[in-house]
């Protein structure tokens, strides 16, 4: 037997309620002997006289529809909390990949400044990687700004990041941490 069919019964969560508020009003009229519609009825024939019966009813159908109301306006506002969380998580995720990547850049660009503060010349090959440095990261940052699905992945224990893992970064970041040595 297959769980899958219990797990869409929060659709009907108005049905399953009432469905348990008529056994309770069931259960109780045949324990108590309690003749609970026509007890409703007869209150109601006891207040034609008065014209109160139309004004209850309306009372009535009033407070049912402020109920259900009320229980949308609460989903809506959770909907709502829970996508703004998703925003948040997101933003965060972003700005740690971000933060990662121009961290990785500055280590790259220290090299070459260390190396030219203690007076080693630098090579046409420092000023290619210091361009590969600027091109790469720019590149990486262009792309975090493009993409159109984001998944993410574990930075470290306490920080999430954006996975950019298609086979072009894939390169460059071998490339970069080549260059990083």
């Amino acid at each position: 037997m297959s769980i899958y069919p219990l797990m869409r019964l929060h659709k009907f969560e108005y049905t399953i309620i009432s469905f348990f508020i008529s056994i309770i009003i069931f259960t109780s009229s045949l324990i108590w002997n309690l003749d609970i519609t026509e007890n409703c009825i007869t209150f109601l024939q006891s207040m034609e006289m008065y014209e109160i019966d139309e004004l209850m009813m309306s009372i009535v159908i009033l407070i049912i529809g402020l109920v259900i109301d009320r229980i949308r306006c609460v989903k809506s506002r959770s909907k709502i909390m829970q996508i703004q969380q998703e925003q948040v998580a997101t933003m965060q995720a972003t700005m740690t990949t971000v933060q990662d990547i121009v961290n990785n850049a500055f280590n790259g660009l220290q090299y070459i400044k260390v190396k030219a503060e203690i007076g080693e010349e630098l090579t046409p090959i420092d000023f290619e990687t210091y361009d590969k440095i600027i091109f790469d990261t720019t590149d990486k940052i262009n792309h975090i700004r493009n993409l159109t699905h984001i998944e993410t992945t574990k930075v470290t224990s306490n920080h999430i990041g954006i996975s950019i893992n298609d086979k072009k970064n894939e390169d460059k970041e071998a490339e970069f941490s080549l260059l990083e040595r």
